[in-house]
């Protein structure tokens, strides 16, 4: 069911419940019975939940001040509904059951905006207040959220829900007594006690199942890379604070990925970057950064690094971690002395330098060039502690197969596959590189569409059968393409 209720404020003893009030009789038109009773609520107690706009998911509760078809909300619930103090707006019933999932992480930049004058906050203990006082609410990515907190009050903006049934993110959830509450602020001279965030990847990563969970994300026949790159770069990112200056530990400032080209560098350095828990990542092609004018691409590489020195100085530790991606670092960071004098290569060089290990130490960046040829890479770029040379070779049998394997799972979903043995297709592409074995699938997939084509030019799918010769003759193809030799030879080769 749906109403039109008008919007009016709510009094200054609720507007910290993150609650809307309405009237005994309308807030009766919400009750249902497939709503569960949150554990942190009284037994017994109703659950009314409404839609606000469409947009907003409130716990709904009575006042007795107000008119039939009057609903009272506070400034930050408006503008998440757009909507504002007067207009009309539409509430409907929101089922709890079966729409609404536990929130295992909910992560918040919080701000205190009044407060008693030397007065600190309890970290530890402004995290079960916030559990307590919300606890049965559903969050909003992108909420801000109005709390109260003995003599404090302020707000939190939800930044990230992560969902307690598979670890994914998500837009909305439902916050509860096992949700791990944790926050930033640039108010951190209030805390007496901090609460970091110390999570390395966006959404739980099984790493006992390294390969089937980079499969999911359209990476195959990475595992063995991923692992060193876990093991030598980020592990040191999942230490406690505290632990990590006691052991004057310091963090891997990035990674170089080299190899020949069509191996996936590019591709898994995003990859990286998207599923660790990061700030926006910036991908930069290190031709583009280059410029004519003197000083201008030092000026260039400095911008690239302001948000990370801006959350340093304002979150110090707190600061969330900023990935810059150099494609073709080469490209702008060759060797130093070749040619007398001070070069345009050797100030590049210099300047980013100084921005992995300068006078300002940031710990929230994380590095990650690509190169097909690392040895024009400026040495001291290398050094321990800088950009950590991974290699990304040509893929051996069991690297390929589940590239195969990523490339063909629409294909396969969708039923096209009939009598293909990949495993044989991985065995006899020996030395080709993942961008081949891409180019095999196509081939495969090309040849199989034009034997549904019909007369007037249309592709009939429920036709489209793709059989083990199909990769065959795609393999020939790329080897024509890859090592030309006499047509006689083919026989031979596959």
């Amino acid at each position: 069911m749906e109403s039109k209720m008008l919007v009016t404020p709510v009094q200054s003893s609720k507007r910290f419940t993150n609650k809307a009030y309405m009237s005994r009789n309308y807030l009766n038109l919400f009750q249902s019975e497939k709503n569960p009773s949150p554990s942190c609520f009284s037994f017994g107690s109703p659950k009314f939940y409404g839609r606000i706009n469409g947009l907003l998911v409130l716990s709904l509760c009575e006042d007795s001040s107000l008119m039939e078809n009057q609903i009272a909300l506070n400034e930050e619930q408006c503008a998440f509904a757009k909507t504002e103090i007067g207009n009309e707006l539409t509430v409907e019933r929101f089922e709890v059951n079966g729409n609404a999932e536990k929130i295992e992480e909910l992560d918040v930049d919080l701000d205190i905006l009044n407060y008693p004058e030397g007065k600190m906050v309890n970290a530890k203990h402004l995290v079960k207040e916030l559990k307590k006082s919300f606890c049965g609410q559903m969050m909003h990515e992108d909420q801000t959220v109005q709390f109260r907190y003995g003599k404090f009050s302020g707000t939190f903006k939800v930044n990230r829900i992560i969902l307690a049934s598979n670890g994914a993110r998500t837009s909305q959830g439902m916050l509860h007594k096992m949700t791990k509450v944790l926050f930033l602020s640039e108010n951190i001279r209030f805390f007496n006690q901090a609460v970091l965030t110390r999570r390395i990847f966006l959404r739980s990563m099984n790493l006992s199942e390294v390969e089937r969970e980079l499969m999911t994300l359209g990476l195959g026949g990475m595992s063995k890379i991923f692992r060193k790159i876990y093991e030598r770069v980020l592990t040191t990112r999942t230490l406690d604070l505290e632990l990590c200056q006691k052991l004057n530990q310091s963090h891997v400032k990035g990674i170089l990925l080299f190899g020949p080209p069509g191996n996936g560098k590019t591709l898994l350095a995003k990859t990286i970057a998207k599923i660790l828990y990061a700030k926006e990542f910036e991908v930069v092609d290190g031709p583009q950064v280059l410029s004519s004018w003197f000083g201008g691409t030092e000026a260039r590489l400095r911008a690239l690094f302001d948000k990370a020195r801006e959350d340093n100085t304002r979150y110090g530790e707190q600061s969330g971690l900023h990935i810059i991606i150099f494609d073709e670092l080469d490209s702008i960071a060759r060797k130093r002395g070749i040619t007398p004098g001070e070069t345009a290569t050797d100030r590049i060089v210099s300047q980013l330098l100084t921005m992995i290990n300068g006078v300002e130490d940031l710990n929230n960046i994380l590095i990650i060039g690509t190169t097909n040829k690392k040895e024009l890479i400026d040495e001291a770029l290398l050094r321990p502690g800088r950009l950590l040379p991974i290699e990304v070779g040509l893929p051996d049998e069991e690297a390929r197969l589940n590239i195969l394997r990523v490339h063909t799972e629409p294909y396969e979903r969708r039923g096209y596959f009939q009598d293909v043995d990949l495993r044989e297709i991985a065995n006899m592409t020996d030395a080709f590189s993942g961008a081949d074995l891409a180019g095999v699938v196509n081939t495969a997939f090309s040849d199989a569409l034009g034997r549904t084509n019909s007369n007037d030019g249309i592709i009939h799918e429920s036709q489209t059968r793709i059989y083990q010769n199909d990769f065959i003759h795609g393999v020939r193809e790329i080897c024509r393409a890859n090592q030309p030799t006499e047509d006689e030879d083919w026989d031979a080769l596959v």
